[in-house]
């Protein structure tokens, strides 16, 4: 990359009590093979004895440091964003890692697409002390299919996009009010108005462990679901959901409309109870012999027992390997003898 045109990466990481993975995260950023870089950390409010604060002000002036009231991640991430220097922001958890060449990477693709707002890329999984688990293929769309696709996946991690620091001036900061989809809820924002990069190669590592925020599975799910909610009528309300294909006949397209939302929730992210609903609205929009609503509403009713017998199978393929291993072993043992 041309030294001339190599503009200022600010990299923010937002942490609370942190002092497990801080330390990871920091050296990840500070080791990036680009030359303009910032790495500003945003504690909300850790109340681990000052530990957190400790690993970041031992990095001296490597590092800006910023102390806050705890208020979310959508909070620290906004101190982040009103504070920074450069023209590109990247979100760093304090739990992932980048890996070196992220930065230079991500940074070459926007400045080589100037109608591309944000770039993200695929990524590795690793587990509580660094090692590799998988990884993890992120397809690429235009931003109306990525749009719709969002809806039955998060796969963009916060982790690994770049955005340009300017788009946030035309679709607003992180929502606050939000404490577990404020990224998800972003993304749909900023697809709304601009095109996504993608980098086809694993750039970070997102960390798999007990603590993670992102873990607390009943107090997220609900929240994202009241988002999506929120979205799908938004989104619908502009026709940006519809496909061509669909009838022009008013009532039809808004069952078609919930008929396709009530089975991408249920098939990409296994929330058939909201997908039932929204498929029983499509009936009720249009109760019609012809409206295929009825069909899906009982495949709903179906996937959870497949999905339950898979479990089963799994569980029983484990169990007799194990068993397998253990009989092998004592018989080795007793040859042995």
């Amino acid at each position: 990359m041309n030294s001339r045109n190599t503009p200022l990466v600010s990299i923010v990481i937002p942490v609370y009590n942190g002092s497990n993975y801080l330390r990871e995260a920091i050296d990840s950023a500070l080791a990036q093979t680009y030359p303009q870089i910032e790495v500003l950390v945003v504690n909300d409010g850790s109340n681990d004895g000052g530990e957190t604060a400790k690993i970041a002000l031992a990095y001296g002036e490597r590092i800006r440091y910023f102390a806050k009231e705890n208020g979310g991640v959508a909070s620290a991430l906004n101190l982040g964003l009103r504070e920074m220097r450069g023209a590109y922001f990247s979100w760093l958890s304090h739990d992932d890692i980048f890996l070196p060449e992220k930065t230079a990477l991500q940074a070459e693709t926007l400045l080589g697409g100037k109608d591309i707002a944000a770039c993200y890329a695929d990524y590795f999984l690793i587990d509580a002390v660094g090692a590799i688990t998988g990884k993890v293929a992120t397809p690429w769309l235009p931003r109306h299919e990525a749009l719709k696709a969002l809806f039955g996946r998060q796969y963009i991690n916060g982790s690994t996009l770049m955005v340009r620091r300017a788009c946030f001036d035309s679709v607003g900061l992180f929502n606050e009010e939000l404490r577990y989809s404020q990224d998800m809820e972003m993304w749909f924002r900023l697809l709304q108005r601009y095109e996504f990069g993608r980098v086809p190669l694993p750039l970070a590592g997102w960390r798999i462990h007990p603590g993670q925020g992102s873990q607390k599975a009943g107090p997220h799910q609900k929240e994202a679901q009241t988002v999506l909610a929120q979205l799908f009528l938004e989104l619908g309300s502009k026709g940006l959901l519809d496909d061509a294909g669909w009838t022009a006949n008013a009532s039809k397209r808004l069952a078609h409309r919930h008929i396709w939302f009530g089975r991408v929730v249920s098939r990409g992210r296994g929330w058939y109870g909201m997908g039932d609903t929204h498929l029983k609205k499509a009936m009720a929009i249009w109760p019609s012999a012809k409206n295929p609503a009825r069909l899906y509403l009982l495949l709903n009713k179906l996937m959870p027992l497949y999905h339950h017998l898979q479990r089963i199978r799994v569980s029983a393929v484990h169990f007799l390997a194990n068993l397998a291993l253990a009989l092998g072993w004592k018989r080795n043992r007793g040859g042995g003898a």
